[in-house]
């Protein structure tokens, strides 16, 4: 059986694991604030971190996993399948490709390959979720490689952020400008484009936010019969289910779920932040 391998920037839940019926390692970063250290495995107490992140007045910063940590996640499986956050966001994919290469040296002939999401949380489960897929479908690995670097150019990932706090931690947006936004009640709707994330509207008020984001979404030329919804949130499942319920009422997806941000996708949307992707 084939095995896939993603990193921390993946919101994937153990529960959505065990359905796939193909072994999923998920490989950590790890989270800095201040002299704190956290390790985004899965099990740390996220609740902690983002209070702590909210009273920080420093911003969150993240390491990628080492090419070793790579390396012995490719261990087990007949061929490899890695997923990573997008190259334009972390040095995951460069680290993921060092770690293909020891793990050749060491193994020899072993399958491995790495395929950059160009995407982060729930677009970057969607494409772990699809490798999956072809592999219950016993596609073969090279037909999986082209079938997937199709479905990566065609996804597409949006995010509404409930806050401007990080935004003006890490310097991307004046303090001033931020406080007006929100006194305003001022909600960025942004997308993954090239991936990046770039602010594509900005709309007073959730409803709004949400209806432009449906706006948007059904304004994308594609089979949405046949691709599925994929929804993280930051403590706000109430947000999450509510936003999909609607999505689903405009855009007739086949299939949709929901998920918890991961740590290093909560330091980055914030509490409140809102992915979807498909």
């Amino acid at each position: 059986m084939a095995k896939i391998v993603v990193d921390s920037g993946c919101d994937i839940s153990a529960e959505i694991v065990a359905r796939t019926g193909v072994p999923i390692e998920v490989v950590p970063l790890t989270l800095r604030l201040g002299e704190k250290t956290f390790t985004d495995n899965g099990t740390m107490d996220t609740e902690l971190y983002l209070s702590e992140m909210e009273s920080s007045p420093a911003a969150a910063q993240s390491a990628s996993p080492s090419p070793k940590q790579f390396m012995d996640a490719y261990n087990g499986g007949e061929s490899v399948f890695a997923v990573t956050l997008s190259s334009f966001l972390s040095s995951s994919n460069n680290n993921a490709n060092l770690g293909k290469l020891l793990c050749m040296e060491e193994t020899g002939a072993k399958f491995i390959h790495v395929f950059d999401s160009l995407s982060a949380s729930a677009g970057e489960t969607l494409v772990a979720l699809k490798i999956a897929e072809f592999i219950r479908q016993k596609i073969s690995d090279s037909e999986i490689i082209g079938r997937i670097n199709h479905f990566i150019g065609n996804l597409k990932t949006y995010f509404i952020l409930e806050k401007y706090d990080i935004a003006v931690k890490t310097g991307r947006m004046d303090p001033h400008v931020a406080k007006i936004a929100s006194m305003l009640n001022i909600k960025p709707v942004c997308a993954g484009i090239g991936g990046k994330m770039v602010m594509i509207d900005k709309v007073r008020g959730q409803k709004r936010a949400v209806k432009r984001l449906i706006e948007i979404m059904a304004a994308e030329k594609a089979d949405f019969g046949s691709r599925t919804l994929g929804i993280s949130h930051c403590q706000c499942f109430d947000a999450a289910d509510a936003i999909k319920r609607e999505i689903l009422k405009h855009i007739p997806f086949k299939d949709a779920f929901i998920t918890d941000t991961s740590g290093l996708c909560s330091a980055y949307t914030g509490r409140g932040g809102i992915v979807a992707a498909f």
